[in-house]
């Protein structure tokens, strides 16, 4: 394997983890990955050199690329289970009277969720739409839509 095909797959595995996190810094980094292949390519350079290529790229992607990105989609946008918050979901199971605890369908997934005041457990039934107030570990916290 060559230095430019291990860079690219640098690159590819950095774009493929900042699927799963927030404030594109992997993906800056990838960008110098990939600048560090086109580098590589175009001169074969040493391995310091493609590591300095490759840092240099990354900065500069981090300030003048990344707040672009954040501008346009937002530095705080919602991910994974906490995308739910504001959503309407259906009561799949009844609620306990004594937990509060029941169970709600989103999207396809049934959800452990708890209501917010004990006088909304008495509201709800199968059926029933509630909306998701917030996100504790696994729990759905709901209360009934009006």
């Amino acid at each position: 394997m060559t230095y430019w095909q291990i860079w690219l797959s640098i690159g590819l595995v950095l774009f493929a983890l900042e699927v799963f996190t927030s404030g594109f810094v992997l993906g800056c980094l990838g960008i110098g990955a990939f600048l560090t292949v086109l580098f590589t390519l175009i001169v074969d350079t040493s391995l310091p050199y493609q590591l300095i290529i490759f840092a240099i790229g990354s900065l500069l992607s981090l300030f003048f690329i990344r707040p672009l990105v954040t501008r346009l989609y937002g530095e705080d946008v919602p991910m994974n289970i906490y995308s739910l918050v504001g959503k309407i979901a259906i009561v799949s199971k009844d609620f306990d009277p004594n937990t509060h605890i029941g169970r709600v369908k989103i999207d396809g997934d049934d959800w452990r969720a708890l209501v917010e005041t004990e006088e909304d457990a008495s509201e709800l039934s199968i059926g029933s739409p509630v909306s998701i107030v917030r996100v504790d570990s696994n729990t759905l916290i709901i209360k009934p839509k009006k």
